[in-house]
């Protein structure tokens, strides 16, 4: 599937438990998949440990796996995305990061990870690593493997916020620091 904008969200941004905020992991759709995720979870983003994506569910069903070759990892249908349903153009929202906010483990990181701060934003900036993260991971249009099986793919099995995003260069124009 070509065209598809990619977008990445996470505890910070995320719908809390109550519905009335943002900090949480609840996804719409639990239960789905090979690891019957009961909250959105970053696993190794292997075929059988994909990592929750949300979409509109009427162009991604729940329980669809997808394989998103940029970054090299299998995700699986599992929550609403409002943006999503409200475009037009398929839009896939990839989940990143642990089940917890980060912003204060990043704050104090932030400086050593991340030295020259013209480089990457500040997580004061940004509000929480994970949102730091996904302001430079996204594509505006890219290609994805909808309905994925299980194949010879190469897959990077690091997880995308701990490893450094920026770190590993996937993501276009991003120096290696």
């Amino acid at each position: 599937m070509n065209n598809v904008l990619v977008s990445f969200y996470g505890f910070d941004d995320n719908t809390n438990e109550s519905g009335d905020g943002f900090g949480g992991d609840v996804i719409a759709y639990p239960g789905l998949g090979p690891k019957k995720h009961a909250r959105a979870k970053e696993g190794t983003g292997a075929f059988d440990d994909p990592i929750t994506l949300a979409s509109d569910p009427d162009k991604f069903a729940p329980g669809t796996i997808i394989y998103v070759p940029y970054v090299k990892k299998y995700y699986i249908m599992e929550d609403d995305c409002t943006e999503c349903i409200e475009e037009s153009a398929p839009h896939v929202d990839l989940w990143m990061g642990p089940n917890s906010p980060v912003h204060l483990l990043v704050s104090q990181l932030h400086g050593a990870l991340f030295p020259h701060p013209n480089t990457f934003p500040s997580p004061q900036q940004t509000n929480g690593a994970v949102m730091c993260c996904e302001d430079v991971t996204g594509r505006e249009s890219t290609t994805i493997i909808k309905n994925a099986g299980q194949s010879n793919v190469i897959l990077q099995t690091q997880p995308l916020l701990w490893l450094g995003w920026a770190l590993t260069g996937y993501g276009e124009g991003k120096s290696r620091l």
